[in-house]
């Protein structure tokens, strides 16, 4: 079996804004029922509205610009590992590239640090996770967004399908693109965070994607 996670594979998704912001779109459209998802997850924590926050994996900034709406006295810091990512985030002035595991901040430096479905991606969970804890103060509150392995399971058969069919590879050989790894999902992220914190709490918001014509289905593939 190939590995869960391929450098190169994510290396190419995040290039650039393209693919994640395509995806962003999709569910945006299409999810039903209708959330504002950064809204959903950002409520989860009982904000005062001076907090110093890190984005860790935040791609173009789409929690930062919902916490500017919801608390403008917050005082936010993203990393990530992508130049080209970053070049689209709208505080570039306080974002910085580097890896999870190696965050370039002091100990102690955050009161909330946020890893939203990017730990998936990391090869070792436990160092990206002892990075993370590295560097929130005292009391301080990880927020970890993920999705189940079992996420779009008809997207994933469709997938699976058409690269059987069109690959010379055996079907025990292959991995399909865009499907969630199961390093840190929802049925072992409060197992795995465990090992790390002393208190865990799980929120889940089940939702699906409907999607009325076959056009978003094969953008979402591609």
């Amino acid at each position: 079996m190939p590995p869960p996670v391929d450098p190169e594979v994510i290396r190419r998704q995040y290039q650039t804004k393209k693919h994640l912001r395509a995806r962003q779109d999709i569910h945006d459209t299409y999810t039903i029922p209708k959330q504002n998802y950064a809204h959903w997850i950002l409520s989860k924590v009982n904000w005062r509205g001076d907090e110093v926050v890190l984005d860790a994996g935040c791609g173009t900034g789409h929690y930062a610009n919902a916490l500017s709406q919801m608390y403008p006295g917050i005082r936010y810091y993203g990393s990530d590992l992508s130049l080209g990512i970053l070049a689209e985030h709208p505080t570039r002035g306080h974002a910085c590239q580097c890896d999870v595991t190696s965050l370039a901040y002091p100990d102690n430096s955050f009161d909330v640090v946020m890893a939203h479905h990017m730990l998936y991606h990391v090869p070792d969970i436990d160092a990206a996770v002892r990075e993370l804890r590295r560097v929130l103060r005292p009391g301080g509150i990880l927020m970890a967004a993920t999705s189940s392995i079992h996420t779009m399971p008809e997207l994933q058969l469709l997938l699976r399908r058409a690269i059987t069919m069109l690959s010379d590879a055996p079907p025990t050989a292959l991995s399909v693109p865009g499907t969630i790894s199961e390093l840190f999902a929802l049925e072992n992220g409060l197992r795995l965070l465990s090992r790390h914190f002393y208190a865990v709490v799980r929120y889940d918001l089940p939702n699906a994607l409907i999607f009325p014509t076959v056009a978003p289905a094969l953008d979402y593939m591609d």
